[in-house]
């Protein structure tokens, strides 16, 4: 893979999908670069995964998955305080009763929950 594959984003083929998924993609990371400058607790797993999620981001070509998105969200609002507000969610990502359950990010997709419950 060359320098500018990797630099520059592929075309979409749907120009409206296309640009969810690179709004998307920029704001989960933002998101990973806000994670990174949290202050944690010394040897936190949570530390590790933002650093491992960073790196994932930066070298390599597999895209995260859904649940590694879900758990970008859940520290989100877990060190929320120390984050930028545009870049927190509205409302806590696991809670069963919020009744928009949406993540800072646009075109997410849905949880295993939400498909089976609707």
């Amino acid at each position: 893979m060359s320098f500018t594959s990797r630099s520059l984003p592929a075309e979409p083929e749907d120009d409206e999908a296309g640009r969810v998924a690179l709004a998307r993609e920029a704001a989960i990371r933002a998101t990973v670069e806000a994670l990174n400058r949290v202050t944690y607790l010394p040897g936190s797993s949570h530390k590790a995964f933002a650093r491992q999620i960073r790196q994932q981001l930066e070298h390599s070509a597999v895209p995260i998955t859904d649940r590694q998105e879900q758990h970008i969200a859940r520290l989100a609002w877990r060190y929320r305080r120390q984050m930028p507000a545009h870049l927190t969610p509205k409302t806590n990502p696991d809670d069963p009763l919020s009744p928009e359950r949406v993540l800072p990010w646009p075109g997410r997709a849905p949880t295993k929950k939400e498909l089976l419950d609707g």
